[in-house]
């Protein structure tokens, strides 16, 4: 009997799970602090829809998946590969393809118009894969790490900037302040769905909202950094970055910020300028249905 493509459900998580730690065992990336919860919260956050979601079975086992979600893109409704996952000795034999062609016609049905997925760029075969199905190329991410301890010093004092606690409710004001369009997972209403905790950091410069900042501490990831026209290269983003720095310094060595638009010469050199260094690159990618 060949390889049987079937919709998941919610009730399959653990399964699901079972092969994600298989599949990414050697990824590129450490993922072995991707908890179930995390990986499923995660999911959440990205607006996953198991009824859209496709695993592959060789007879019993669960040999690969893909997690579908389901938001506004660009001004329209679009999917999202949240996380695509093949065990070792089944790559290479057309099952990421076969799934996507199974979840095709669910997610056309939703109104779905573009279909986005990030990849790692030294993923060649995946890269090579995802062309073959139809995707192309939209933008390229660098994610960013530092060492804590060297962000601290790097960032010092910032007299005159108080930076402060926030609810999920201050996102609104601060649509303006991107420069450019956020990657699916580092979307507001991606942090808007975030079900565990998120800690959303404002900074104010004397008149108001200045500066955000968001910080997911299950996956240890900056979701966004932004500043006010108004306010750039007078150190709140500095300020922002040194009180995250104090908030989660007794927790984590080393802190991630994902998916810098690599067009955004600016903050790349901000971020650079702090200790940052570039951990891996991705791809943007869509598929027009």
């Amino acid at each position: 009997m060949g390889i049987i493509y079937d919709n998941l459900s919610a009730g399959m998580k653990p399964r699901i799970y079972s092969t994600f730690v298989e599949a990414f065992s050697d990824y590129a990336m450490d993922m072995r602090y991707m908890t179930e919860e995390i990986v499923f919260n995660r999911a959440e956050k990205n607006g996953v829809d198991f009824n859209l979601s496709v695993g592959a079975f060789d007879g019993e086992k669960l040999v690969g998946y893909t997690l579908v979600g389901i938001d506004t893109w660009k001004g329209a409704t679009a999917a999202f590969d949240i996380t695509t996952g093949i065990i070792k000795p089944y790559r290479g034999k057309g099952i990421a393809r076969a799934m996507f062609d199974r979840a095709l016609p669910g997610i056309k049905k939703r109104g779905a118009e573009i279909f986005v997925l990030e990849v790692l760029r030294e993923n060649a075969p995946a890269v090579k894969a995802y062309t073959k199905t139809g995707f192309h190329v939209t933008r390229e991410f660098d994610c960013y790490h530092a060492d804590i301890g060297e962000l601290s010093d790097a960032c010092g004092s910032n007299d005159g900037i108080e930076v402060a606690p926030a609810g999920k409710d201050i996102l609104a004001r601060f649509e303006g302040a991107l420069d450019r369009r956020p990657s699916w997972e580092n979307s507001f209403p991606s942090i808007r769905r975030i079900p565990d905790d998120v800690l959303i950091l404002t900074a104010d410069a004397g008149k108001g909202p200045a500066g955000l900042l968001v910080y997911y501490p299950a996956i240890n990831w900056v979701m966004t950094i932004a500043v006010m026209k108004e306010y750039r290269r007078a150190g709140v983003g500095t300020a922002l970055l040194a009180r995250l720095a104090g908030l989660i310094g007794h927790a984590v060595k080393r802190v991630k910020i994902m998916n810098i638009d690599r067009s955004d010469e600016g903050l790349s050199a901000f971020l650079i300028s702090l200790g940052f260094e570039v951990l891996v690159s991705q791809y943007e990618m869509e598929m027009d249905l």
